[in-house]
């Protein structure tokens, strides 16, 4: 479903007007594919967010309205204004988790979208830093859970702002296996080369990491604001492909596949793999195809945002 234009100008005027749930779900959902495909402006987007996301009462749209958002900033915002936008997407979180109901499951979920903005802009590290160390109140009625906790520290080590000490004190209070697991990405956070290649050959080699530390390594590795720490591994991960597949387990290939293919400025490389490789598994090769599909949405994206 798609809106003409009059209906897109009145959503814009005043969808915090539309009192049914299901219908503003339905909204949401028809502008989040338009922003996909390329046919609504991002800019658009998140400024209707940013006015409309506060006063959002159902928890599950709320939920996947800041899901929504942060990806759009990641994603389909050209890389050239990407810091801004990234910069007023924090502020907005930041403002949104200080006025929503105390203790609610809105101002969770307001925090959460806070320390993934958190990860990609460092303009409010002091501040989560003086929350979770108590110097600095916190937002009133906020439960400092240790997912919520690790969330945050995560944020500071992919902004550079924390550092293997302040893991090891947060898991002396935390030693659960969520725990350990929070810890293992916080730690593949840290933004320089050599922890990005410490990452990379744990994810890679280590065959006895679970699926979920796994996913903690590969999360670490990904993150932070500097791409040129991880550029250097497109090569190799292509390269790697057949080997993952054909010595790891069906279920940890497809992590290794799925969540380390690498971020790019055009769909060449990946073209190269797919045409060279055309008796590769059936499977694999699906796999491969879904990422560059993703790549390629997301080009056209910032593409398109780039001129509006």
């Amino acid at each position: 479903m798609r809106l003409d234009a009059e209906s897109l100008s009145t959503v814009e005027a005043s969808l915090d007007r539309v009192s049914d749930p299901l219908a503003r779900g339905v909204i949401w959902s028809s502008l989040w594919n338009s922003v996909r495909d390329a046919q609504l402006s991002v800019f658009r987007y998140l400024d209707m967010v940013e006015r409309f996301a506060p006063a959002e009462t159902d928890l599950a749209i709320l939920s996947s309205i800041l899901t929504d958002a942060q990806y759009a900033v990641l994603h389909y915002v050209p890389k050239s204004l990407r810091p801004n936008v990234s910069a007023g997407w924090l502020e907005t979180t930041w403002k949104a988790v200080f006025e929503a109901e105390p203790e609610s499951g809105r101002q969770l979920a307001w925090a959460r979208a806070l320390s993934a903005a958190a990860a990609v802009n460092d303009a409010r590290a002091d501040e989560v830093r003086s929350i979770l160390d108590g110097t600095c109140p916190g937002p009133v009625g906020l439960a400092l859970d240790p997912d919520l906790r690790w969330a945050l520290w995560i944020a500071l080590s992919a902004t550079g702002h924390a550092s293997v000490s302040d893991f090891d004190g947060e898991l002396s209070k935390d030693s659960t296996s969520a725990g350990r697991t929070a810890y293992v990405r916080a730690a593949a956070s840290i933004p320089d080369a050599e922890t990005k290649a410490a990452a990379w050959a744990s994810a890679t080699t280590d065959g006895s990491l679970s699926n979920d530390r796994l996913d903690a390594t590969i999360a670490g590795f990904r993150s932070g604001t500097d791409p040129s720490l991880i550029e250097g591994y497109a090569a190799e991960y292509f390269s790697s492909l057949g080997k993952w597949w054909s010595e790891r387990s069906i279920e940890i290939a497809r992590r290794l596949v799925n969540g380390l293919f690498p971020a790019a400025e055009d769909t060449s490389a990946v073209d190269s793999w797919i045409q060279a490789n055309a008796e590769a598994p059936a499977s694999l090769r699906r796999l491969v195809l879904e990422r560059r599909d993703h790549l390629a949405r997301d080009l056209r994206a910032q593409a398109s945002n780039a001129v509006i």
